[in-house]
């Protein structure tokens, strides 16, 4: 393979092309590989003239990702001795552990992650469908510590979650009085976002009195993140304060 020695020297970028199994764009792929931009761009085209990697126009954004058979990669992989981290079910992460009544989610264990960072993403977007995970989030973000901002902001935005996420990040802030996570909740702020939505799926069909009264329950904190949903502070409060000793 001709590129074999550069390959080596930039198992970084070759990390989250092949384990990782990540598609962005030169500047996401850049900022998680802590890269320079330059040599992302010509490291990435580079790879696709070997037939390695393809890339895709999404708007006037070319996005990349391998382009090689499963064995292919496999083969990549060992000859690169990067790690071989399968994806796991959402519960087989040993932070989920924390979540009360984390048996009564059985789409934790079908949804798949491959990091802490995709894995809360994934944990989130779920709970736009289940109210009682979603009260319990604060705690899994509290224990999962340090993450990856760069890596947040590719799922959330791949997920199209930047809102809600920023939202939990703020709410966990608020609730363990970790002030940090406020400061990681302010880079995902969309400020061109002026239009509120619902926070949870079912509640974007509500009309007259219980729209009204999703509006009238909606804590200032989702407010900010111009986001809707009927459940107050409180509630949040209350699952904390019950379980945040087990953490």
């Amino acid at each position: 393979m001709v590129l074999f020695p550069k390959l080596k020297r930039y198992q970084a970028l070759m990390r989250l092309l092949i384990v990782d199994e990540l598609a962005g764009s030169v500047r996401q792929l850049s900022l998680l590989s802590c890269l320079p931009y330059a040599t992302t761009y010509a490291y990435l085209h580079e790879l696709k003239k070997q037939g390695l990697v393809k890339s895709v126009l999404i708007g006037r954004t070319a996005v990349f990702s391998l382009a090689i058979s499963r064995s292919e990669q496999e083969e990549l992989q060992y000859r690169l001795g990067l790690p071989t981290v399968p994806a796991r079910a959402l519960s087989e992460f040993p932070e989920v552990e924390v979540l009360p009544l984390v048996g009564d989610f059985p789409e934790l264990q079908i949804e798949k992650a491959n990091t802490k960072e995709e894995m809360l993403v994934r944990a989130l977007t779920l709970s736009k469908n289940n109210p009682v995970l979603l009260r319990t989030l604060p705690l899994l973000t509290e224990k999962l510590g340090a993450m990856g901002t760069d890596l947040l902001n590719y799922w959330a935005s791949k997920l199209k979650v930047k809102q809600e996420l920023g939202f939990l990040l703020d709410l966990t802030a608020e609730l363990s009085k970790k002030k940090k996570l406020s400061g990681l909740a302010r880079r995902l702020k969309d400020k061109r976002r002026r239009r509120d939505s619902f926070f949870f799926e079912k509640e974007n069909d509500l009309k007259g009195f219980e729209a009204k009264l999703v509006e009238r329950n909606t804590p200032a904190l989702a407010r900010k993140w111009h986001l809707k949903l009927n459940m107050s502070l409180d509630v949040f409060e209350s699952t904390y304060n019950k379980f945040s000793n087990t953490l």
